[in-house]
């Protein structure tokens, strides 16, 4: 049986439009800290941490959308992105934006 993505879709949706409204508010990340943080499954929980007084993480806080399924969907592709910031993100400065482009990537490509 296929697993349904339906809840990993719709958290990542979620991300997306909190990242937006992060730039959107001039905040920016290092690519570095986010490909850290891609690759230590901690992505989340930086995010959380950092910008839970300024954004909404409510939906991820109550278990609606799940934290470990979006950072490991962050895990599986982070050794793609690791060097392709550029050349398939376009995305040379803001961590951030980087994010928002990969969990793009991730939605549309999950089943």
């Amino acid at each position: 049986m296929e697993k349904d993505n339906h809840y990993l879709k719709n958290g990542l949706l979620f991300l997306i439009y909190i990242t937006i409204a992060l730039v959107d508010k001039g905040r920016s990340e290092s690519i570095e800290i986010i490909e850290k943080h891609m690759c230590e499954e901690s992505l989340m929980q930086f995010l959380m941490e950092k910008y839970g007084s300024e954004e909404d993480f409510s939906l991820f806080e109550t278990g609606t959308y799940s934290v470990k399924d979006v950072n490991q969907a962050f895990w599986d592709i982070a050794s793609y992105v690791n060097g392709n910031e550029s050349r398939k993100y376009g995305v040379t400065k803001n961590g951030l934006n980087l994010l928002t482009a990969v969990a793009f990537d991730l939605y549309v490509n999950t089943k």
